[in-house]
């Protein structure tokens, strides 16, 4: 019955509404005895602003809260005391953690309804419905529970799309913090594909209401945008990034508002990331710790959008540049119109070490390895060559330590014979000045430890994610080529597909429209040195504004990205 009243009583969308509304007082009170009795498991001397924030609080996010923390006190901290004992907290989390991937459930994700329970999201651990910030409200409330200090840490955005993620926040005794993702990762792991220096800004989540959010800053009658409609924020950017302030002219009067946003252009919209308070005497705005790399400007939130209300601009060590477009023109050769994603490079790194081999048995137990992959594959079809002086009828990738992550992969002869077609074409990044040479992929019965199709349906958006997969050629032949691709979000130029360019004038301005004939494609007389916007209009929704520079793209915040 507790858990129906308590999902009842959540926040249902973005507005904030207070506790003191929904939660009766013996249930507070009930909490707070708790947490005092576990105050010093594991951090010894712990400050009482660090008690405050990151144990005694009953809630991590907007998750219903029912009285549970005794029973999880009870479960959880017999385990965590007898595998850390005489070992430190850091060790204690990581020990959980793994513990909690223990945790699967036979749920038919396709027809499942999933409201969100709070602590008893547990039951839907590992299920793609759940997300990071579930996750975090489950593995945060344990660790409360047996008096280890842990908070939530958000993004708004990534840099690159309108997805955010949350991340678990645990302190030392002098207040220094480290991030951690809750089930994937332990405190002070590597952070790919979850790096905060991937964040455009980051947020904890607070028990005490912080003065300086825009919940208290708004003029009468301001809207927040969703995300900011809440008093128990606190800016925390500059603990994981290198940051600067940034004072941005508006090209607008305020007489109604107090804030303004600083917001980047992802996936065809201005998304806002973080505030600042309206300056009405110089008609200007100062947004704080904003992180260096950024390229944005000054929004207005107005009837549900962000609205510019100043010049576009780009941060970086040396300070702040405005875009304009130089009064030259020049020709743009392009190949992407979005950069190579973080988590699929994170996946990409994965396929070193993949083998191909050859065998003239189905299960593989006589099979030879006749080359293994030592480098990072590019994110679209390349052909990986190897010496074999054999016949096999067996050939398969194999990937002996974690998944292949393959998007296709063909066998390949130089001979059209019985059995073949003509292979898929390698990408053209440039002007051919001759034809390319044509090879043949076999067409055999795919073999695998559960066969599926992905990794020869020719479609590059679908993936593999077994150990081996390969084909039975039906008679032994000798191979010596595979043509491959990894997992990726097929974000390069297709031939065929039709593109306009948009470069930045006081505002997006469309250049023409052009049909791929390759995989690259190039706009002449286009205006200089200011930032481009390449849109399909036939397929996809991911794209990411860019710079051209030597003859390079270099995407918008992520100036480490090229085309």
């Amino acid at each position: 019955m507790f858990v129906k009243e308590a999902i009842s009583k959540t926040v249902i969308g973005n507005e904030f509404v207070s506790d003191l509304q929904t939660l009766n007082a013996a249930a507070i009170i009930e909490n707070i005895d708790l947490a005092f009795k576990v105050r010093n498991n594991w951090l010894k001397e712990m400050p009482y602003s660090i008690f405050l924030e990151y144990i005694l609080p009953y809630r991590v996010n907007q998750e219903p809260v029912y009285p549970v923390r005794e029973k999880i006190n009870h479960h959880f901290s017999a385990i965590a005391e007898i595998q850390a004992r005489d070992t430190n907290m850091v060790d204690a989390i990581s020990f959980l953690n793994r513990y909690m991937n223990l945790f699967n459930w036979d749920w038919d994700e396709e027809n499942i309804q999933m409201p969100d329970l709070g602590f008893y999201n547990i039951f839907y651990w590992h299920i793609k419905s759940l997300t990071c910030q579930h996750q975090v409200a489950v593995f945060a409330q344990i660790l409360r529970s047996i008096g280890i200090p842990v908070a939530e840490v958000f993004t708004p955005n990534w840099r690159d799309n309108n997805l955010g993620h949350n991340w678990c926040v645990v302190p030392d005794s002098n207040g220094r913090v480290t991030l951690f993702t809750a089930v994937y990762q332990n405190p002070g792991d590597v952070y790919l594909p979850h790096s905060p220096a991937a964040a455009s800004k980051l947020y904890m989540r607070t028990y005490s209401a912080q003065p300086e959010t825009p919940w208290f800053l708004r003029a009468p009658n301001e809207v927040l945008p969703p995300g900011f409609k809440t008093p128990c924020l606190r800016d925390v950017t500059n603990e994981f990034v290198p940051v600067t302030d940034v004072e941005l002219k508006l090209n607008v009067e305020l007489p109604d508002r107090n804030l303004c946003w600083f917001s980047l252009f992802i996936q065809g919209k201005w998304a806002p990331i973080g505030w600042g308070v309206v300056n009405r005497n110089t008609n200007s705005v100062t947004f704080r710790d904003i992180p260096l790399g950024l390229t944005g400007l000054a929004c207005v939130f107005k009837n549900g959008e962000t609205v510019p209300v100043s010049d576009l601009i780009t941060i970086n060590a040396a300070g702040t540049q405005t875009i304009i477009p130089e009064n030259k023109t020049e020709t743009l050769l392009i190949t992407r119109k979005f950069p190579v994603k973080t988590r699929l490079q994170y996946f990409t790194k994965d396929i070193i070490g993949t083998k191909i081999q050859g065998a003239n048995l189905s299960d593989f137990s006589d099979s030879i390895t006749l080359c293994t992959v030592t480098d990072t594959l590019r994110p679209y079809l390349q052909d990986v060559t190897f010496i074999n002086t054999k016949n096999y009828r067996y050939y398969r990738i194999y990937a002996p330590t974690w998944l292949l992550h393959v998007a296709e992969v063909e066998f390949l002869t130089e001979n059209k014979i019985k059995g073949t077609v003509e292979a898929s074409a390698l990408p053209v990044f440039k002007k051919p000045t001759a034809k390319p040479k044509v090879f043949y992929k076999y067409t055999g019965r795919i073999v695998a430890i559960n066969p599926d199709s992905t990794a020869f349906d020719g479609n590059m958006l679908t993936y593999s994610l077994q150990k081996w997969v390969g084909l039975d050629l039906g008679v032994p032949r000798n191979l010596n080529r595979i043509r491959i691709a990894p997992r990726n979000a097929h974000n390069g130029i297709v031939p065929g597909d039709n593109y306009q360019l948009h470069y930045w004038n006081n505002g997006w301005v469309p250049a023409e429209i052009k049909q791929a004939g390759y995989h690259f494609i190039e706009f002449e007389n286009i205006p200089a040195n200011t930032l481009y916007w390449l849109r399909n209009l036939d397929h996809g929704k991911e794209e990411q504004p860019f710079f051209y520079r030597n003859g390079k793209q270099v995407f918008s915040n992520q100036s480490d990205k090229e085309g």
